[in-house]
């Protein structure tokens, strides 16, 4: 699946929500004793841009694990994803991404240095963690997720 569909596509289903006035009915199949309206019914939607019922403060996500493996192993590929998640350009009339503005990241507890004895199979759910065996941070941890968190402050 292309990308760009799995990251735009909550945009675009969450802008097209909309309703009407129109009472709601229930499925029903046609019968001799329901007449058939669904031609005769006309529906007018208007937008007015100039009227606004909410601010939205910022469009944020969660990396949880894909984007720290990504971000650390599918680096050839890394920019691009980075400019799907947080580019607001326009260019030709389309976006260059969704333009996320705020990036939740998953402070991982360890389970990558566990190996096996996590429990966990897929390997890219595994997270690694800023904390040392010697109760130091080490900062240098979490390239992916690191990656990804200055992408967002950029």
């Amino acid at each position: 699946m292309n990308l760009r569909c799995i990251f735009i596509l909550p945009a675009l289903l969450a802008a097209m929500a909309c309703s009407d006035d129109s009472p709601v009915t229930p499925d029903t199949p046609d019968t001799p004793d329901s007449p058939d309206i669904t031609n005769s019914v006309e529906k007018l939607v208007s937008i007015d841009a100039g009227q606004t019922f909410q601010t939205i403060a910022g469009f944020g996500a969660s990396d949880c694990w894909a984007p720290a493996f990504v971000g650390k192993s599918w680096t050839s590929h890394r920019a691009g994803i980075t400019e799907l998640l947080f580019s607001s350009e326009i260019v030709g009339g389309k976006p260059k991404g969704i333009g996320l503005s705020q990036w939740r990241v998953n402070l991982g507890g360890g389970s990558a240095a566990q190996g096996e004895a996590s429990g966990i199979e897929d390997k890219t759910r595994c997270a690694e963690s800023y904390l040392t065996d010697d109760l130091t941070y080490d900062w240098t941890r979490c390239e992916g997720q690191r990656y990804f968190m200055d992408r967002a402050k950029e």
